[in-house]
């Protein structure tokens, strides 16, 4: 065929090319790039670029990588957040443990062995990271190299070798001590060697296997080489870590930059229009995949099994000419029966299945260990009798639209609200280009061991695979769920499905013949523990956050803000709690974990507790410098969340909660006590500046933290004030959010007023108007101890850059007068912003939106 018509067919395969100077760059989906399609790629290359240099598509793409500060702590990406909440739930999971396992056999050279993977992790900050819960929230540190998990054993007796591959297999990580992987080697015989590779799937991917095997190759021939130096090998000889990595080109970067890029591109107009699209392919009702499980437990562990297909050579190959000939790609095909087998099982016509893909367009990217894949939902709709090939076109445009569009991370397409109570991780399918990831090491004969950890991620899932010129599929099930008959008979289905689809094309979906499978199983719906209550601690919490938010029925995976939950409600929910169940929480808590499944599976450890610190993430990730925001006069953090919100998720954002709000400790009464605290809490995340500072009503204490942190050598950059007060002063300030006016009159000489004035004048009206709400929040004595401390409290000038946020309401409380006082205090640059909105409602919808709009501006200018 000419190039025009070869070009045509690589688009019916959904294979995208691209220009990059001389260099040709494919990306296809796994199965496609065969040997004999490589070929004429390579046999029209010429034609091929010269046809894509002419015709350059106008629309733009993502900014490239580069290097980012990699100080302190740093944010995870976003497919790594997804694995530590899910890490967290459950701890003592091998859900995601990878693992490859080899027979190794003749004389292997283990010294250049452990050398070359030591130079792996060097080279792989990945490979020396571990992931941290700060107040709740995840970030990764990276370690320098050190002990790297490589053990050798010389026993040549060694007992059921098969049962310590299989314990280490299964053996858990722990996420905040590394490495989180291990690489083990027993020796059974002479010449004779087992060797096995375990990574936490937060590190590590499938391509990352290829990564490390492909630099494992090349360094342990180039390591063997140097047996003689390598017996002599201590570290520190400059000589021998010089040349470590002198076969490898230099990494262009690290994966914590793609987790900073990622974070900082996937975010406003540019995830909003890929997610568009996750909108309405999602749109609507979008029933549960009811699979056809033979079980039902009580309760729902991830113990999985997995049962292997392999179809004949001829039927692999009838597959291979039907897809060419409906122009469609072997992935489409596959999948297309798959959704034909759960149909004809469950009868339903819309369904909804799983994909991983690879999640590294980024040229950067493709030389790094890491978490990169990503997982699209292909929802397909098989209503009005279709044909099989009417199927196939169905599937392909799905298929076309998902790749178009897999850049969204997947807890955000998840977190949809239409899908909040529709479990997502039912069914997968994948086609990959092998089922194990090939080691090559000179000298050697290496041969491919099946292993398997006996968990499984998904209820079903079909992985697979050709090899050889056939294709090979394993699949994988919860056991809790089905029986191994019943999944054996599953198998047997799907290869008669094949066969029958590949003779006739043109059969319907319903074909009477097949018949409908689910007549004869007993299909139980489970729920995956997103929809119904798995125990006690559940169905308590669901009854509570029903009660307390008005609704009739509540997800396991509902978010409690999502649903329309708010500061005051926070209240009555930790109130309720309380009364309930017993236990006391922060009103912090919510941030941390704000669906019932996340906050039941902290109630439910035994002897767990809250830990207390007043820095509370309220937005983690991002790659900007943090900004800290000190709490108003009640000593929350929780309503600074929608502002976080509306700052972006590249801007991070810390509260700092007052001390006393758990009930135990004492408050601080003096401002001068509270700031050096919340600085020492400070400097323990961010041992050193630049500093972005705020401060809430409560404006003084901002003020003394930014004094005490000049006076300790360090620059704060930006000092923000919102709606702050400042004695002396005397103003008035309504309380609109409780309906009512109570009139705030201070003080001009602190130290002559009379008590008697105070009590009578001030803190009795107060006590009036938020009984209801401080008795609820636990914080009646903070408000007094804090009133108390801005009295006594003398500030001094400041010679920084302040920049003051004044609610409307203040447009009518003589807002000059309150200017005028912090102009005279502040000596450096001042300026002042008037927002839409009372003192309250700047921080919530849909007054915060312009607040944040003007504070982001300040804060990029004060970067620049």
């Amino acid at each position: 065929m000419n190039t025009a018509e070869f070009l045509s067919y690589l688009h019916q395969l959904d294979v995208e090319l691209a220009a990059d100077g001389e260099q040709l760059r494919v990306n296809a989906p796994k199965g496609i790039l065969t040997p004999d399609l490589r070929g004429q790629l390579a046999g029209h290359k010429a034609e091929i670029l010269a046809f894509l240099q002419q015709a350059r598509p106008v629309k733009s793409a993502a900014p490239p990588i580069t290097p980012a500060p990699h100080n302190g702590y740093l944010p995870l990406s976003y497919n790594q957040e997804r694995l530590w909440f899910l890490a967290q739930l459950r701890p003592d999971s091998a859900a995601y443990n990878l693992t490859v396992a080899a027979r190794l056999v003749g004389p292997l050279n283990t010294a250049a062995l452990e050398w070359s993977i030591k130079a792996i992790v060097q080279r792989h900050e990945m490979l020396r990271t571990t992931f941290t819960g700060v107040n709740g929230q995840p970030m990764q540190v990276i370690h320098p190299i050190s002990d790297f998990g490589f053990r050798i054993s010389d026993s040549t007796q060694i007992q059921n070798p098969k049962s310590k591959i299989q314990n280490e297999i299964r053996r858990r990580f722990d996420l905040a001590q590394g490495p989180l992987w291990r690489v083990r080697l027993w020796r059974p015989a002479e010449d004779e060697h087992l060797f096995l590779v375990v990574m936490h799937h937060i590190i590590s991917d499938g391509w990352s296997f290829d990564v490390f095997f492909n630099e494992l190759a090349a360094l342990y021939r180039l390591n063997a080489a140097r047996g003689m130096m390598l017996a002599k090998h201590t570290e520190g000889n400059d000589e021998l870590e010089e040349g470590r990595h002198s076969s490898l080109p230099a990494l262009p970067i690290q994966y914590a930059d793609f987790a900073i890029w990622q974070r900082r591109w996937w975010s406003g107009e540019a995830l909003e229009r890929q997610l568009a699209y996750w909108r309405q392919h999602l749109a609507g009702d979008v029933p549960m995949l009811q699979l056809p499980a033979d079980r039902s437990p009580s309760a729902q562990t991830d113990q999985g099994a997995s049962q292997v297909l392999r179809l004949p050579a001829d039927l692999s190959q009838a597959l291979k000419i039907m897809s060419r000939a409906e122009g469609v790609t072997l992935f489409v095909t596959l999948l297309a029966a798959f959704q034909t087998l759960l149909h004809r099982y469950t009868g339903q016509e819309d369904i909804l299945i799983c994909s991983p893909v690879a999640g590294r367009h980024q040229v950067e990217t493709e030389g790094l260990i890491g978490y990169f894949n990503n997982i699209v939902a292909l929802r397909t709709d098989l209503s009005g009798r279709p044909r099989f090939r009417e199927l196939l076109k169905r599937v392909r445009q799905v298929v076309s639209g998902a790749y178009d569009h897999q850049d969204v991370p997947f807890q955000q397409v998840a977190a949809l609200p239409n899908l909040t109570r529709t479990p997502l991780t039912r069914a997968l399918f994948s086609l990959q280009n092998t089922l194990g990831r090939a080691l090559e090491l000179d000298g050697v004969a290496v041969t491919h061991l099946e292993v398997d950890n006996g968990t499984a991620d998904f209820d079903l899932s079909l992985l697979m695979a050709e090899e050889a010129g056939r294709l090979i599929g394993v699949l994988q099930y919860k056991a809790d769920l089905f029986s191994a008959e019943a999944v054996s008979q599953m198998v047997q289905r799907f290869q008669a499905l094949l066969e029958s689809l590949t003779a006739h094309p043109e059969q319907p979906l319903q074909n009477d013949e097949f018949g409908m499978m689910n007549d004869e199983c007993s299909s139980i719906h489970h729920s995956s523990g997103v929809v119904a209550a798995r125990d006690t601690w559940e169905l308590q919490l669901a009854q509570i956050w029903r009660r307390v938010l008005g609704m009739s029925s509540i997800g396991m995976q509902d978010n409690f803000f999502g649903l329309g939950g708010h500061s005051l409600l926070a209240v009555q929910l930790v109130t309720e709690i309380e009364r309930t169940l017993g236990r006391k929480l922060p009103l912090s808590i919510l941030m941390q974990a704000p669906t019932v499944e996340q906050l039941a599976g902290l109630l439910r450890r035994q002897g767990w507790s809250p830990t207390w610190s007043s820095l509370t993430p309220i937005q983690a990730g991002g790659s900007r410098p943090p900004f800290f925001c000190v709490h108003g006069l009640g000593g929350q953090v929780i309503l600074f969340r929608e502002l976080a919100q509306q700052l972006g998720p590249d801007q991070p954002f810390y509260g700092l909660q007052a001390q006393g709000l758990n009930g135990l400790d004492a408050p601080h009464r003096r401002i001068e006590e509270m700031a050096t605290h919340y600085v020492k809490e400070i400097r323990a995340f961010q041992p050193r500046g630049p500093y972005y500072v705020g401060s809430l009503c409560y404006g003084i204490t901002g003020l003394e933290m930014a004094h005490q942190l000049g006076a300790q050598g360090e620059e704060v950059v930006l000092l923000v004030m919102f709606d702050p007060f400042l004695p002396p002063t005397i103003y008035r300030r309504p309380l609109h959010h409780l309906g009512r006016r109570v009139l705030y009159r201070l003080w001009r000489q602190p130290a002559s007023l009379p008590g008697y004035f105070w009590d009578r004048v001030f803190v009795r009206p107060f006590r009036a108007a938020t009984r209801g709400l401080r008795t609820a929040s636990g914080s009646l004595h903070l408000d007094e101890a804090h009133l108390e401390a801005a009295r006594q409290y003398r500030p001094q000038p400041y010679n920084g850059r302040v920049a003051f946020f004044w609610s409307d309401e203040y447009r009518f409380a003589h807002l000059p007068a309150y200017q005028q006082q912090w102009d005279g205090l502040v000596a450096g640059q001042v300026e002042h912003h008037l927002v839409p909105g009372t003192h309250h409602s700047i921080l919530q919808m849909p007054d915060v939106v312009n607040l944040a709009e003007k504070l982001r501006a300040c804060l990029d200018k004060a970067r620049a």
